[in-house]
């Protein structure tokens, strides 16, 4: 060997604790964008964002698997970057979710792909070619992330002084009343017209009024429970994105039929269900068991109404939302039978949201039959079912 060589690269720890310090600033600053998602008022931005959170989610998800891989000891621990973990909290502590997201664009998202850039260069690709491509990887799932460092020194300018906290803090402290919308969406019921065009408003009803606020809801749920499990966490951030999609399609038939935001009103009706959910468990109810569940028993019927209209490209799309929906319900099913520990516990926590939906007069009378096909294929069981059917007073479907 050359006396003059010196090889480059990172020992086994260095290399762990580098990648965990990348990897926990992607999931804290994942927990901040979906914080400015939910109180941000511009539609365009919340669906930007929902594809943010989701390219965050997959990088996280990436190094975590390396991190499990890259090991000789069982007590090969690593400790959080206090520095970096205090930026951020400052960075939560903004008021205004615009000079939030101007921090995304002009801090956060800048030192993510720079940290992954450095640290990739600095290792022996010959001894550690297996992280070198997880790092290449995870900066194609990135490249979404807008990236304007010009405005680094802007925003660290106006950064909220006083002591912080050596810890992750919650990005959302508090659930909202209600989610940030743009002034020219007024609220009010949407009245479809008779003829051809009605469906133009039924999508548009159905684009606000569920999907929307579906994707504020998991983005609440992710950005007011850091405390959540890892693998739930990563689940909800693909569910924002699942929810953004379908908000996107649905809006796509709408403008089609001649609609553009704020021709119609618009509903919360998911949101003020959602808010009134005490904790994570009772939060998950409402929204995968109970919301997206009843999704599921509609499903069925919105598709054949669409296939006899001769809505033939939505029908389609919808069976697509149909398959995305059927995955919430059965990620919400597993979640909260590992919260809670047992399916029993499961349907006591559901019992009590019933009533306090009742009690807020959110508990309105079932409409449709139970798909049991759907419902079964999202992890309810027997029991489950035959105490549905009892409550909403159907049969199979």
């Amino acid at each position: 060997m050359d006396p003059e060589f010196v090889p480059q690269g990172l020992d086994l720890s260095q290399n762990r604790r580098a990648l965990a310090t990348i990897r926990d600033a992607m999931e804290q600053t994942m927990g901040l964008a979906a914080s400015v998602l939910v109180r941000i008022p511009a539609t365009d931005q919340k669906l930007a964002l929902s594809r943010e959170i989701w390219a965050l989610a997959q990088g996280a998800q990436l190094i975590d698997e390396r991190i499990g891989t890259l090991r000789t000891r069982t007590s090969d621990g690593v400790t959080p970057d206090t520095a970096q973990v205090r930026l951020l909290n400052r960075l939560t502590r903004m008021s205004d979710p615009g000079r939030q997201r101007t921090a995304l664009v002009g801090v956060c998202y800048p030192d993510l792909r720079d940290q992954v850039f450095q640290h990739r260069s600095r290792l022996l690709s010959a001894a550690d070619e297996t992280t070198v491509a997880c790092l290449t990887d995870v900066l194609h799932r990135i490249d979404v992330l807008p990236y304007e460092p010009t405005l680094r020194q802007d925003v660290l300018s106006r950064l909220p002084t006083g002591p912080v906290a050596d810890t992750p803090c919650p990005p959302l402290p508090e659930i909202p009343a209600r989610p940030g919308r743009e002034p020219d969406l007024r609220e009010g019921r949407a009245v479809p017209p008779d003829g051809p065009g009605r469906y133009g408003t039924i999508l548009y009803d159905m684009a606000y009024r569920i999907e929307l606020c579906a994707t504020e809801v998991c983005a609440a749920v992710l950005a007011h429970h850091p405390e959540a499990p890892w693998g739930l966490r990563y689940d909800l951030a693909k569910q924002i994105r699942d929810e953004a999609r379908h908000f996107e399609l649905f809006m796509q038939r709408a403008h089609e039929c001649g609609l553009a935001p704020g021709d119609q009103p618009v509903q919360y009706e998911v949101w003020d269900k959602f808010a009134l959910g005490r904790d994570l468990a009772e939060r998950l109810i409402i929204e995968q068991r109970i919301g997206e569940g009843a999704a599921l028993d509609s499903a069925e019927n919105v598709h054949r109404r669409l296939k006899a209209d001769g809505e033939d490209h939505i029908a389609m799309v919808f069976e697509y939302i149909t398959a995305d929906e059927v995955t919430h319900v059965a990620n919400g099913n597993r979640w909260l039978r590992h919260l809670l520990g047992s399916e029993e516990a499961v349907q006591e926590a559901e019992e009590r949201v019933y009533r306090l939906l009742e009690a807020n007069d959110a508990g309105a009378p079932y409409k449709h039959p139970i798909n049991t096909d759907a419902r079964r294929l999202s992890g309810f069981s027997p029991a489950e079912l035959a105490r549905l059917r009892r409550r909403t007073g159907d049969g199979e479907h």
